[in-house]
């Protein structure tokens, strides 16, 4: 499949090279609100085209899908306009903020055809089935708690990283980053939440 990657954010380089071409797919293109970043991101990682806005992307017709790599307050209005160009869809994560805007998301890809994945790519992880399937088979046991430990150096972040621009991430760090452990407590007890 052909996927071009709106954005040219840390995240973007990464999941392109490891998670879009490793699975065979190829990067046709790249559109930045730059055509400088653009022209930057095409060269290092051997983009062919690349273009200095994100629609001009889209209406490229060789491109089949898109990796959604902007920041999150982004997700949805991209997400409806690359439905609506017929381009399937990779998103990265967290989708939206609210239930009604992934809704909305997800009736656009279905409308439109197009299939939607969100770049979540631990939950799709074979070890994920597992610790499903052993936490419901009861061979644990009767799991009442779990601990998860996630992190990283921070001193290797960038001041304008997105986890620290509220106007770009609005929940900041726990949605960047700590959600992953929330996800992995969730994904333990099959999205059933608490009552008490």
């Amino acid at each position: 499949m052909k996927f071009g990657v709106l954005g040219t954010g840390g995240i973007a380089g990464k999941v392109l090279t490891v998670g879009i071409r490793r699975s065979g797919n190829t990067v046709l293109a790249v559109g930045s609100r730059s055509i400088d970043s653009a022209t930057m991101f095409a060269s290092k990682f051997d983009i062919p085209k690349f273009y200095g806005s994100y629609q001009e992307l889209l209406d490229d017709p060789e491109i089949e899908a898109v990796y959604i790599a902007l920041p999150s307050v982004l997700h949805k209005e991209w997400t409806l306009k690359a439905a609506k160009a017929k381009k399937h869809i990779l998103c990265e994560k967290p989708v939206a903020f609210y239930t009604a805007d992934v809704i909305e998301m997800m009736a656009a890809c279905k409308s439109a055809d197009v299939v939607f994945l969100d770049g979540t790519f631990f939950k799709h992880h074979p070890r994920n089935a597992e610790i499903g399937r052993l936490v419901t088979s009861g061979e644990l046991g009767d799991v009442t708690s779990v601990f998860s430990h996630f992190s990283f150096d921070m001193r290797t972040m960038k001041d304008d990283a997105i986890r620290f621009r509220p106007d770009l991430e609005r929940t900041g760090v726990l949605g960047d980053m700590a959600w992953y452990t929330v996800r992995f407590g969730l994904h333990v007890y099959n999205y059933e939440l608490p009552e008490k």
